[in-house]
């Protein structure tokens, strides 16, 4: 019996334009009207988990790769700091670098605002049209706040380090100090050019594990889906019950890792199987 699904967001839930649709949003309806419980589990920030077309809907959010976890009335019920002098020396080490210093209600960077849009458009022109508007709306209401210096950015409690770093040569620096601070932060990205940092021990594995006895369900009684690097903990934590999940075109390591590969995340296969999962714990 199921009774709490996590589900990754991009390349898992989400359709191929990285938003939600009716489909979607049912079967996660369904989930929750059957009275089980339903979680984001994604390496996105979230200050509420009434965003990214979930307006609604009563569910959980892991975010931040693990870092944040908020019940289904919106409120903060976890969230697990990086150490500030490891923040401070990783800011002070890599000037060259736009850090996005995620925080419990921002997100702080030192890229402005109209670089990081351009960014953006550069590398998904198509996407970028489609949610211009979405990622005005999400600025105006004070998700990010651009053009930090790195001390504006030390004075906040800072849970998760994103950077994208395409020069390989500093990406090979940042690996080796990632390295030698083993004992202090992880970095689980979904791609090889991203880093996604957050203390060490966080993922998203060991937060839906967290949420699971917060809610009072046994590991057993739960399901997850994923199809990335920041998945991979994830996927194996609950692969030993059978309830692990991965669409097809998931990355090598987190097809390895699922217990069952379940179809094309462009075809819907994880709210099919969603609704599936539900109708058959209901006949």
């Amino acid at each position: 019996m199921i009774r709490l699904f996590a589900c990754d967001l991009d390349g898992t839930l989400f359709n191929v334009l990285h938003a939600t649709d009716p489909i979607i949003t049912g079967a996660v309806r369904r989930v929750v009207d059957s009275g089980a419980y339903f979680t984001i589990a994604t390496g996105r920030f979230m200050h509420t988990n009434d965003q990214f077309g979930f307006e609604g809907l009563p569910i959980e959010a892991v975010c931040g790769n693990g870092s944040l976890v908020y019940d289904r009335e919106g409120e903060l019920v976890r969230s697990v700091l990086l150490d500030h002098a490891f923040v401070e020396e990783l800011l002070r080490a890599f000037p060259q670098v736009y850090f996005d210093c995620i925080g419990t209600d921002h997100v702080y960077t030192n890229q402005s605002a109209g670089d990081r849009d351009r960014g953006f458009a550069r590398r998904h022109p198509f996407r970028a049209v489609l949610t211009r508007g979405m990622r005005r709306n999400r600025s105006n209401a004070g998700e990010w706040v651009c053009d930090q210096s790195t001390a504006d950015m030390l004075s906040h409690d800072i849970v998760k380090v994103n950077a994208r770093v395409g020069d390989p040569g500093i990406r090979a620096e940042l690996d080796a100090f990632l390295a030698e601070h083993a004992d202090t932060a992880v970095n689980a990205p979904f791609s090889s050019v991203m880093y996604e940092i957050t203390s060490v021990g966080v993922n998203k594995g060991e937060a839906v594990a967290w949420l699971a006895d917060y809610l009072g369900i046994g590991q057993d009684e739960v399901a997850v889906y994923g199809d990335g690097g920041n998945d991979v903990a994830m996927l194996r934590r609950f692969s030993r019950y059978g309830h692990a999940y991965a669409p097809k075109e998931a990355c090598g390591d987190a097809l390895e890792a699922a217990s069952e590969v379940i179809g094309s995340y462009a075809w819907h296969a994880v709210p099919r199987h969603l609704r599936r999962t539900v109708a058959r714990q209901s006949s």
